[in-house]
């Protein structure tokens, strides 16, 4: 599996830097490889996968900063092994969600905020 490694609390992540493409030696729940790709190089989203559950599949989700933190820095620091859990404090969690405008239908996908998986914290 590529990425980097990054403990959240129990849990081992692959973090991915901006560029880099998702790649896994299994199966990976709602993965859509092109959506990944176009995403890939967001200015304020990672992606990470994590595997919730001991026998279930991974789970990709984004990390979105809003704050301004740096996050070319702060892919330096993973990769240096010298990231924190400080270091994400300013990131939400989401996963990709499909929708439709009410008005017209069009049909196009968003990045949904999660509170199921409390990578950071208990609370929001």
């Amino acid at each position: 599996m590529d990425g980097l490694t990054v403990r959240f609390r129990k849990w081992d992540t692959q973090y991915f830097r901006t560029g880099e493409l998702v790649r896994a030696d299994e199966p990976i729940r709602d993965f859509d490889e092109l959506e990944d790709r176009l995403l890939a190089g967001h200015p304020r989203m990672r992606r990470i996968l994590v595997r919730l559950l001991p026998g279930r599949p991974l789970f990709r989700f984004y990390l979105h900063w809003s704050d301004g933190t740096d996050l070319l820095s702060l892919d330096r620091r993973v990769a240096a092994g010298a990231a924190t859990e400080e270091d994400f404090a300013g990131a939400v969690v989401g996963e990709p969600y499909g929708t439709s405008h009410p008005a017209c239908g069009a049909r196009f996908r968003v990045v949904e905020m999660t509170t199921v998986v409390p990578l950071f914290s208990d609370s929001i």
